[in-house]
């Protein structure tokens, strides 16, 4: 099983052995399906509280466009710029 993760700062790839994809396949129904709904819930539970953050909004009272035109607005560190800063 190959996994690849296209992002602005480039391509990542990531193998994993025939009996790596076993397991997951035990657990999880559809392997791709899960990995897109980890990555989904992530933005949306981090995108909530970025808005809450740093606006007066309840992002759950918020679509998910108004929620993406509030956070294109703010100008947000990497958790890697953040780090170099410590």
């Amino acid at each position: 099983m190959k996994v690849t993760v296209e992002t602005t700062e480039g391509t990542q790839v990531r193998e994993y052995s025939a009996e790596d994809e076993s397991v997951l396949a035990n657990d999880i129904y559809e392997i791709a399906e899960w990995i897109f709904n980890a990555v989904d819930e992530k933005c949306r539970r981090h995108g909530d509280r970025i808005v809450e953050q740093n606006t007066a909004y309840n992002p759950k009272k918020l679509s998910k466009v108004e929620k993406e035109n509030i956070i294109r607005d703010i100008n947000l560190e990497t958790a890697k710029e953040r780090t170099d800063k410590l």
